[in-house]
């Protein structure tokens, strides 16, 4: 098995490479120790690049949350989380909260 360079998917990840970025999280998910070195390699060089982001190491049905104010519980119909980015996107328009930087 070739070794993880960790460089690669952190690269990857702050271009904005969406495939990347599932790589990067199947690389975190693994059980593997040469992954699970790479992976703690990769989040301490990408944690301090997250700004306001929060990692809360949850585990089960996936959630959500827009703005630190709306919620989104389980595994939902495109439609319902579009409604919920269209509210979250009206509320902020304007106020220049929530926007994104690249």
């Amino acid at each position: 098995m070739k070794p993880v360079d960790p460089q690669f998917y952190i690269d990857g990840v702050l271009a904005g490479d969406r495939r990347m970025l599932s790589k990067a999280i199947t690389l975190i998910e693994s059980a593997l120790t040469t992954h699970q070195e790479a992976a703690r390699l990769m989040l301490s060089a990408l944690l301090p690049k997250t700004g306001a982001a929060v990692r809360l190491g949850i585990t089960g049905v996936p959630f959500f949350v827009f703005e630190r104010t709306y919620g989104v519980s389980g595994a939902q119909p495109a439609d319902i989380l579009l409604q919920v980015l269209e509210k979250v996107a009206a509320e902020t328009s304007g106020s220049g909260a929530g926007a994104a930087t690249g």
